[in-house]
């Protein structure tokens, strides 16, 4: 066989295998060289390996192979052959996809010139690599020259083709898909519709390369917020697959469909009701014309459970659950029904259903064949469950067995339901060792770990220990900023709401410990630095300058006191309300320095005013400010076990007395999920955000919506709830890139997710984000903003993760000149990358240097046999072989394997 086709290649891989396939060729190659190395059907041989290489995703290989047939047929046929010039092509397909764009493009400039010369401007080699020069630099993010490329192959095709030709078409597409990437959807509509003229001519109106295109007009319709257009064109489509049923491309009708219907709502431009009945018409259409347990089904169905969850009817998303799990357990995997089953316990426990859920959790550990894994996923929240409703004792035996002294993760877990049932001590005899490890590594986890410390010895009313605690994590997160510019580090510790955070606990523990000269210096900067970055009416501003007020009237500067307390009651009154809990806080403080001064009346007259300000509330509700008003005074004490009793309490007396979703119970409610997650114990924070989320207002705010999803699943990450935390970090990624797909939220919601999958190992995935978030900066933020580069970095250190050296050094090459031009030589980001960059050289250069050491090995045997005959050879004749190997030596270094 010669194996000069695809389909003979196919063949032998299908029947021998991969690597009987390899031997094959390689035998193929050895018989065809015996005659003579370089010959035609020698090199034809090497052409079959070369593809066969590209064919199993060995492109590196495949790309020096190819190198070395292009130089085989240009001795043999000269460089200007038809032979030579194709495998130069190949050679650039094969380096583009090992991960080095910036070679092949640069060849294919050259390769381009070359084709032109010998075969003419419209010869067939010439467009395909005209369009993988617009690949290529698409790919590099060069999106105006791409469309420029783009369309200048597209008219090209026109004049040389006609408009019918299948590669005219393709190169309509090819523009309307880069011009749809840069945000131009007017552009992208136009070529579409181009396709679509030429398609309904050339295939008809109902094939479905036709029909493909005009979905892709609807769905461009609809991201110019043409809505009722796109309805149109999208019932049209519905109605010719009817009669010409194509069931993938429904799938993706439907599933963009509701997606547009999604955008048409989020802007106001579309009711409410719209969307419910594109879902259950979507649903009704597939169930129809698909089977029961088909996976477009499922989709559809998960997604309106979902919808369902958002608009806060959780009874009928629970329903859909419940059918989910029948047509799943028929079809689905293990896991798969495990992730519904959760689903439907998270719903339950939505509902109050507490005690379902934790039989559900239960009897979900019960399905054979779950992998270790998932099944450790649901047993640790059976348990962070079971703390839910005070069964405490069980959720401690748990997750004992689940503790590993490798994870971090797993002995916060366990130390936070030590410490929801107060038992302190435990909590700390298991969080002590870790100690050392947390300082010197400094991951998330271990912050974790100092921040627990430090909330466990508040608890235990050792302030010494918690101030040097809280001294520990400050440090860490200080460590943490990749600055190394002294005055710009301050800079941005100062606009880090987490430093932030910790410097009011820091100075809170100086306030305790009665060092209250350095605890007013410590909250004048937190105060400053507060003001600059959240705004002087943030509520951690305001809570800085209580806690300031305070600690004036602990020093017995009473009049000072008094005048603080007074203006932020003003402050507080304006920005929050007269009824506010945070408000009436102050009331009290206020009325109690005037009590302290002397100044009855006055004390009296601030809470009748206060009383006047209420209004005629009823009781439940005055109770409930009460209890809100004390959690709040006994979080800023640091009672953190007290006052998550007493935001509890608040919470349900609100929730019975003016409803779930009033403000006050949410804040309330809020108030429980922020103290909890402030304090480092994501555990327990999960359960409250997964309870306040739903009765959120998504549509009022979508960003903030979409933030606190992300925070939630940064605390399941940290909990070490990798799975869930993934389903959140999308669910809120979806969220906000729908509302403001390019906000600073959304771009940095979706590299957030990038580093995620950057700690678990999965480099591949996390590349692919970074490389289209690092895309999307440059395009709104502009190629050399510092979250520009940093996206780039992150680019190239997933491709040094994955071992692919020449790439990542490819990338650090211009990207390390502009950091420091940008950036400053000094800066943290700029060394970092000098580094990484370093580091991906050296697995290059010592393949190089070996290679050299080989060739002179060589070299020096082949001297010494041909020494004793006195016929030594030339130094031509010594270099031509090593110097051929070292040629395939550093090209393999080239392909960044």
């Amino acid at each position: 066989m010669s194996f000069d086709s695809r389909e003979e290649l196919l063949h032998l891989l299908r029947t021998e295998g991969t690597g009987r396939a390899l031997e094959i060729l390689d035998e193929h190659i050895a018989t065809a060289s015996l005659g003579e190395a370089g010959s035609a059907e020698a090199t034809r041989a090497l052409a079959a390996k070369a593809a066969l290489l590209y064919m199993i995703d060995r492109d590196g290989e495949a790309a020096d192979l190819w190198a070395q047939v292009s130089r085989q047929w240009s001795v043999l046929n000269g460089s200007d052959s038809a032979e030579a010039l194709g495998a130069r092509v190949e050679w650039v397909l094969a380096t583009a996809f090992s991960g080095d764009q910036d070679s092949a493009l640069a060849e294919s400039t050259h390769l381009l010139t070359d084709i032109e010369r010998v075969a003419g401007e419209d010869a067939v080699e010439a467009f395909r690599v005209r369009e993988i020069r617009v690949r290529l630099t698409a790919d590099l993010n060069r999106y105006p020259q791409a469309l420029d490329m783009a369309r200048d192959l597209r008219d090209r095709r026109l004049a040389a083709l006609g408009p019918l030709n299948p590669d005219t078409v393709r190169s309509h597409r090819i523009v309307a898909g880069i011009a749809s990437t840069t945000g131009d959807y007017e552009a992208a509509l136009d070529a579409y519709r181009a396709a679509l003229i030429a398609l309904e001519q050339a295939d008809g109106p109902r094939a479905v390369t036709t029909l493909d295109v005009r979905e892709d007009v609807a769905f461009l319709l609809g991201m110019l917020g043409r809505y009722s257009d796109a309805e149109i064109a999208y019932s049209d489509l519905l109605d010719d697959l009817r009669d010409t049923p194509q069931p993938d491309l429904l799938g993706t009708i439907l599933r963009r469909r509701i997606v547009i219907t999604e955008r048409g709502e989020q802007e106001g431009a579309l009711p409410e009701s719209t969307l419910d009945e594109v879902f259950t018409s979507s649903i009704e259409r597939l169930t129809t014309e698909a089977a029961a347990d088909d996976e477009a089904v499922i989709l559809m169905r998960q997604r309106w459970a979902a919808r369902l969850i958002d608009t806060l009817r959780h009874p009928q998303a629970l329903e859909q659950y419940r059918l989910l799990d029948d047509l799943i357990s028929q079809s689905g995997t293990p896991d798969d029904i495990l992730e519904n089953r959760d689903r439907i316990a998270f719903t339950l426990r939505t509902i109050g259903a507490t005690d379902e859920a934790i039989a559900t959790f239960q009897a979900a550990l019960d399905i054979p064949e779950i992998s270790p894994d998932s099944r450790d996923v649901v047993r640790r929240r059976l348990a962070m469950t079971l703390t839910d409703v005070g069964r405490d004792e069980e959720a401690i035996a748990i997750l004992r067995e689940l503790i590993s002294p490798e994870d971090p993760a797993s002995q916060n877990d366990l130390a936070v339901a030590y410490i929801r049932a107060d038992r302190y001590v435990e909590a700390r005899r298991l969080l002590e060792p870790l100690r050392a490890q947390a300082l010197a590594e400094n991951t998330p986890a271990h912050r974790r770990v100092l921040g627990n410390l430090a909330l466990i010895a508040c608890e235990l009313d050792q302030h010494e220990s918690a101030r040097n605690e809280w001294f520990h994590l400050l440090r860490s997160q200080m460590a943490d900023i990749e600055v190394t510019d002294e005055a710009r580090r301050h800079r941005t510790a100062d606009a880090d709401p987490d430093i932030l955070t910790t410097r009011h606990n820091l100075a809170r523990e100086h306030e305790h410990l009665g060092d209250y000269d350095r605890a007013i210096a410590e909250f004048d900067r937190l105060i400053e630095a507060r003001t600059q970055t959240l705004g002087p009416d943030s509520a951690e501003t305001l809570s800085s300058r209580s806690a300031r007020a305070w600690t004036a009237f602990r020093a017995g500067q009473l009049e000072d006191a008094a005048r603080r307390y007074r203006a932020l009651l003003a402050d507080r009154t304006r920005v929050f309300g007269a009824d506010d809990p945070r408000t009436l806080d102050t009331v009290d403080s206020l009325a109690d320095v005037e009590r302290a001064r002397g100044n009855t009346e006055a004390s009296t007259a601030v809470l009748a005013d206060s009383l006047d300000a209420l209004g005629s509330d009823s009781a439940g509700l005055s109770g409930a400010r009460v209890s809100l008003r004390r959690a709040i005074l006994l979080a800023d004490q640091r009672r953190f076990a007290d006052a998550l009793v007493a935001f509890r309490r608040a919470a349900d007396t609100f929730s019975e007395a003016a409803g779930p979703t009033h403000p006050e119970t949410l804040q309330a409610r809020r108030g429980v999920a922020d103290a909890v997650f402030r304090i480092g114990s994501p555990a327990e924070a999960i359960a409250e955000y997964r309870e306040l989320l739903p009765y959120l207002d998504p549509e009022a705010d979508p960003l903030g919506y979409s933030l606190l999803q992300g925070r939630l699943a940064q605390g399941l990450f940290q909990n070490g709830d990798i799975e869930q935390s993934m389903i959140e970090q999308h669910a809120a990624i979806d969220r906000a890139g729908a509302f403001a797909p390019d906000s600073a939220e959304a771009l940095g919601l979706r590299s957030r997710l990038g580093r995620r999958l950057t700690i678990l190992g999965r480099h591949e995935e996390a590349e692919a984000i970074y490389r289209e978030v690092a895309r999307d900066r440059a395009r709104i933020l502009g190629p050399t903003h510092r979250d520009t580069l940093d996206s780039r970095s992150d680019v190239a250190e997933a491709l040094l993760a994955r071992k692919r050296y020449w790439a990542a050094s490819r990338a650090f090459k211009p990207l390390v000149p502009l950091m420091q031009r940008e950036l400053g030589f000094d800066d943290r980001d700029t060394r970092r990358a000098q580094a990484k960059h370093a580091e991906a050289l050296k697995p290059v250069l010592r393949r190089v240097f070996g290679v050299l050491i080989l060739a002179v090995l060589m070299a020096v045997l082949v001297l010494v046999a041909l020494f004793p005959w006195g016929n030594l050879a030339s130094d031509a004749g010594m270099t031509t072989a090593p110097a051929s190997v070292l040629a395939e030596a550093v090209g393999d270094v080239g392909s960044g394997t």
